[in-house]
């Protein structure tokens, strides 16, 4: 419970709503507890007397206590749902704010469709556990007391059935707690799994449309909606064992209580309306019971819920934010890699980057090749602090980058990767993503340099077009220019382009450089090319292979010195 009660510390922000829910509550019990004596009154007094007028009196009296009863059910209601939905809200913004702050190395590590049921699934099940509790975990102890006290009353001796009923309830009570809520835990992990499954199908729909395995991703899905499915009928049935029983109690009560209530009043030892008023008490003394296993059940969930939330709100990130930031501003864009060395995890026996080391000036424009795998990726990465280096320093001006202010550092760097992220909305809002203020014409220059204005003017709606979910309704082509635009459209002192132009032609590639070269003469660039072609004029160029640098130099050094270089540069040009 000890992770629910740390998300519940939510609600003080909301104490008047979280306070005014029960005590409304206890107007709507003390109405509910009027009604079964005021029937009472009516049936032993006025019924046993044939007095019509105290009938009548009796009658508006419950009627009275009814609408009181509705009147203080639904301010509560009113309240309580108030402090949840609000509690619901903040926890889904700590949860996002949390994913947001993590470091890539973190995020890596969560399954997206864990993070999707922790900020949908998980989160509602905490809030419906709030609304319930605030309208039922003080009703029903209130009632079952009240209940409990009202039934001795009303008859001593039939009381008796109530001490013979609760250790048995006790016993449903018991077996719910102990062998029902473990199994809500599994069912929220095969929920995580069903929607990485969808979420996998979704963002892959096309490779599995051209490769025709709709049939067996179907078919995977379908294993783990089964296993969904079953896990869950295992854990309902468990609970669904108990509300059969409980009901057998309850019926076995009443039928007590008119026996024993007949024989008491043949012997004139109580009367008709006693009789009523025990039953009714019963009947609220197990509805209370019904409820309490039912918040259980709630809590339970809300319980596996809060763990998995608490679990990601409790990650550090593993780039942490310096205290005391030294950047030094304006940044002028040198970059230094000091004997650097990397691994994703700890656990990891070899090194993804192994002894890099090498100085970029300010203004010049470095290229990186590499096969598949090399360490190229992993490699710029470093610099924005998107990952720590396991050994060694990343310096930018000098200063370490873990030194650096994290904000301040990436508003200075600008990247487009090779795989762009577009969002929802329209061409403007993409991109100033990266610059809020940008103007139309800033929009357009950065759409020119990277070769993409033409296709926007062309656009129905011009920048204001709305694209698709991830830019659907762009080619490759055209999404990876317009993720360039974007990456430029700040301005930045260093430029990362991680082979952002893969889906380019040749032609359009070549005024792409052309244009960079002209605007960013005396910015630092990195890029990270297929084409051989495109990184032939570099300042620099730098050969990783097997996450080490095999070779660094113009092109027309490393065509002498470098045999990895030359033997990739004639697999390309060779035939020229």
């Amino acid at each position: 419970m000890q992770n629910l009660t740390r998300l519940l510390r939510g609600l003080k922000k909301y104490k008047k709503e979280a306070i005014l829910g029960p005590i409304f509550i206890m107007g709507a019990v003390l109405m509910d507890l009027l009604l079964p004596a005021i029937m009472q009154r009516m049936i032993d007094t006025g019924v046993a007397n044939q007095d019509l007028g105290y009938i009548a009196r009796m009658s508006l009296l419950m009627m009275l206590a009814s609408f009181l009863g509705m009147g203080f059910g639904l301010i509560s209601n009113y309240f309580a749902s108030i402090a949840s939905q609000r509690l619901g809200g903040d926890l889904r913004e700590s949860v996002f704010a949390k994913i947001m702050s993590l470091s890539k190395g973190n995020v890596d590590r969560l399954e997206t469709g864990q993070l999707i049921t922790m900020a949908t699934n998980d989160v509602n099940q905490v809030q419906m556990t709030v609304l319930m509790g605030l309208k039922i975990a003080m009703r029903s102890p209130l009632m079952l007391l009240g209940g409990l006290a009202l039934a001795i009353v009303t008859s001593p001796s039939l009381s008796l059935i109530i001490l013979l009923m609760v250790p048995l309830l006790l016993f449903g009570l018991i077996f719910l707690i102990r062998y029902a809520f473990p199994m809500f835990s599994k069912v929220q992990e095969k929920i995580d799994k069903v929607n990485g499954v969808i979420g996998e199908n979704l963002s892959g729909i096309r490779v599995i449309k051209a490769f025709v395995r709709a049939d067996f991703e179907q078919q995977r899905f379908g294993r783990v909606n089964e296993d969904l499915f079953e896990t869950s009928i295992l854990a309902f049935r468990r609970i669904a064992l108990l509300m059969p029983l409980l009901m057998l109690i309850s019926n076995m009560a009443v039928v007590a209580a008119l026996y024993l209530g007949g024989v008491d009043f043949a012997k004139d030892g109580i009367m008709i309306g006693q009789i009523q008023a025990f039953i009714n008490y019963l009947g609220l003394i197990m509805f209370s019971l019904f409820m309490m296993a039912m918040v259980l059940t709630m809590i339970s969930r809300a319980e596996a819920s809060s763990k998995r939330i608490v679990e990601v709100l409790s990650q550090v990130s593993e780039v942490p934010e310096v205290m005391e930031p030294r950047a030094v501003l304006p940044m002028k864009g040198k970059v230094e890699f000091r004997h650097v060395c990397f691994q994703y995890y700890p656990s990891e026996q070899d090194y993804v980057l192994k002894d890099i080391d090498f100085v970029v000036q300010p203004g010049e424009t470095v290229a990186i090749l590499g096969a598949t795998g090399s360490g190229k990726s992993s490699l710029i990465h470093l610099i924005p602090r998107f990952y720590d280096v396991t050994q060694g320093q990343v310096l930018i001006d000098d200063v370490d980058v873990r030194e650096w202010d994290q904000k301040v550092l990436r508003q200075h760097i600008g990247m487009a990767l090779q795989v762009p992220i577009l969002f929802s909305g329209t061409v403007e809002d993409n991109l100033r993503f990266a610059n809020e203020k940008a103007t139309q014409q800033e929009m357009e220059d950065s759409a020119r340099l990277a070769q993409a204005h033409d296709f926007i003017v062309e656009m129905p709606e011009g920048y204001q077009t709305l694209l698709g979910q991830r830019g659907v309704n762009l080619s490759g082509g055209q999404k990876q220019r317009l993720s360039i635009a974007r990456a430029v459209i700040h301005d930045p002192q260093i430029i990362i382009l991680d082979d952002s132009t893969s889906a380019v032609d040749a032609e359009t590639e070549s005024k792409i450089q052309k244009s960079m070269n002209e605007r960013f003469s005396g910015h630092t660039s990195f890029i990270i090319a297929q084409r051989i072609s495109t990184v032939l004029e570099a300042d620099k160029i730098i050969v990783l292979d097997d996450g080490m640098i095999k070779g660094m130099g113009t092109h027309e050094s490393l065509m002498e010195t470098n045999a990895i270089y030359r033997d990739i540069y004639e697999s390309q040009l060779g035939g020229m």
